[in-house]
């Protein structure tokens, strides 16, 4: 049996992206992107992500990655350990994505939930029987 390193992960970018060119002539984008986890109502944890594109995809995806930007990402996990400026060890999680797509951001996902409350209430206002 193979092993299996996938992983499909969702939310939003945050301010940190970073697009590099190798001396190879290779483009690497690295951004940054949270997601929460609920229990319930309320919101339990935000987890913090790098992911990294390669290629003429990470060019081209560079200039839709802004602060807010709502993904949806498919690949697998990978482990890097640096020294960081206090001179110990750390180890970050990135994501080496295999398929991004992008979704409504933020802004316009509140806008469009409070449109659907505002919709849901004329609907139940405008009923009969609810008189």
């Amino acid at each position: 049996m193979s092993n299996i390193n996938s992983i499909v992960i969702s939310g939003h970018c945050g301010e940190y992206k970073k697009l590099k060119q190798l001396d190879s002539g290779l483009s690497i984008l690295e951004f940054s992107f949270a997601n929460n986890r609920y229990r319930g109502n309320k919101e339990d944890k935000t987890t913090w992500w790098k992911a990294v594109l390669f290629g003429k995809r990470a060019e081209k995806i560079e200039e839709y990655i802004n602060k807010g930007t709502y993904v949806v990402i498919q690949g697998t996990m990978d482990k890097d350990k640096y020294k960081n400026k206090d001179d110990s060890w750390e180890r970050h999680t990135k994501i080496i994505v295999n398929e991004l797509e992008f979704r409504n951001n933020k802004s316009t996902a509140e806008k469009e939930k409070k449109q659907y409350k505002e919709e849901k209430n004329k609907k139940y206002n405008d009923n009969p029987f609810n008189n």
